[in-house]
């Protein structure tokens, strides 16, 4: 019977829980919510270079690139909306445990136990569930081959998000990558409603939720 506000409070509080994952469910669900990054370049990038490859072949090639650079692009900004606008819905939760589970499954785990080594990139069956309005979305916008050569972009670009997230949170990086990466746990760490940005902070400096140096959390409702 935990009220909204509890709920919040406590998820966006980072507890670290020590070797290995902290256990979920308890049961045979327990593999499926824990995911090795490699197993998102393992299995999807082989799907992802045949939407690429049948587009690429039955169309003109600069058709190709243009629609699969769009699909890159494209896969930018959804990154940026579905971190803002579904895993931190927060605020416009309703004041159900049903709402909290599901708000917890989906990217509230995350914000709990922010270094969970195997809680860092989507498992295979979410990101069907969430791919699949997409791609149906796209298919039904655009001719078949320009769809398969945008959707490949767009695939290719979830496929770097969700690796480099991982790598964010437990590598040792390049300046570049150096500089997302305390942007990202700052994330975290400082001010969860700012800076959903993962890959890059154009989205953020765009609609005004860049995480400066200056920012600290401040309660918005």
């Amino acid at each position: 019977s935990w009220t909204k506000e509890f709920y919040l409070d406590q998820v966006h509080r980072p507890r670290h829980y020590g070797k290995g994952s902290a256990p979920l469910f308890g049961n045979f669900l327990e593999p499926l919510s824990m995911t090795a990054w490699w197993i998102v370049p393992m299995v999807w990038l082989p799907v992802n270079f045949y939407f690429f490859y049948i587009g690429f072949t039955n169309q003109n090639k600069l058709v190709a690139m243009a629609f699969w650079l769009l699909g890159l692009f494209v896969w930018t900004f959804l990154e940026y909306a579905l971190h803002r606008f579904l895993f931190h819905l927060d605020y416009y939760l309703p004041e159900n445990q049903i709402a909290f589970t599901i708000h917890f499954l989906l990217h509230g785990i995350h914000h709990y136990l922010p270094m969970d080594k195997y809680r860092l990139v989507m498992p295979p069956t979410l990101f069907i569930v969430l791919c699949y309005p997409i791609k149906t979305l796209v298919f039904s916008v655009l001719p078949y081959y320009m769809a398969c050569s945008g959707f490949a972009g767009g695939f290719l670009g979830y496929i770097m998000y969700d690796v480099t997230h991982y790598v964010l949170h437990h590598s040792k990086l390049p300046r570049y990558f150096q500089e997302l990466k305390k942007y990202h746990l700052e994330h975290h760490y400082k001010n969860y409603e700012l800076g959903f940005g993962v890959t890059s902070k154009f989205w953020d400096k765009v609609f005004g939720t860049y995480l400066g140096p200056d920012d600290v959390y401040q309660k918005t409702n």
